[in-house]
C-alpha cells in the first residue's frame, strides 16, 4: 500500500475556511443588531402610543420631570399673570429623548445592515435590498 502526500487535499484550504466562519460570525452579528434596532424602535413605538392614547398613564411621569426641571422655580410671572414652564419643559425633554432613543434605535438597524453588507458576499443583492427598503436618499452611504 503506498501513500500519496505529494500535493495538498483537495476541498477549502485552512484560511477560506477561516474566512467562511469569520463571515458567517459578523453576518450572524449584523442580523442580531437589525433585530435588536427593530425591537428596539418597536418598542418605544409602543410606548409613544400608548402615551398618546391613555395621556393619564403618562401623567405622573411628567409630573415628575416637571419637579426635577424645577417644579415652582420654573413659573414666569407677567404683570398679574402667572404661567408655569415646568410642565411644557417636561414635555420638550421626554419628547427629545423620544427623538433620541428613536435615532439610536435606527443607529443599531443601520450598523446591522451595513454589517451584513460588508461581509456579504454579494453586496450587489445586499444593495439594491438596502435601497428599496431605506429608499434611494441611502445609496452612498
Amino acid at each position: 500500500m503506498t501513500w500519496d502526500v505529494s500535493g495538498p487535499a483537495e476541498g477549502p484550504s485552512a484560511a477560506s475556511l477561516l474566512e467562511t466562519v469569520a463571515r458567517a460570525c459578523a453576518n450572524l452579528v449584523g442580523v442580531i443588531a437589525v433585530v435588536a434596532g427593530l425591537w428596539l424602535a418597536m418598542d418605544l413605538f409602543g410606548a409613544v402610543y400608548r402615551g398618546l392614547n391613555s395621556p393619564e398613564n403618562v401623567r405622573p411621569l411628567l409630573q415628575q420631570w416637571a419637579e426635577t426641571l424645577g417644579g415652582e422655580k420654573l413659573t414666569v410671572k407677567i404683570g398679574e399673570e402667572r404661567y408655569p414652564l415646568a410642565s411644557l419643559v417636561a414635555v420638550l425633554v421626554v419628547g427629545a429623548g423620544c427623538c433620541v432613543l428613536a435615532w439610536l434605535a435606527m443607529g443599531v438597524m443601520l450598523t446591522g445592515a451595513k454589517i451584513i453588507t460588508w461581509t456579504s458576499s454579494d453586496r450587489e443583492a445586499i444593495r439594491r435590498i438596502l435601497q428599496h427598503a431605506l429608499g434611494p436618499g441611502r445609496e452612498k452611504q
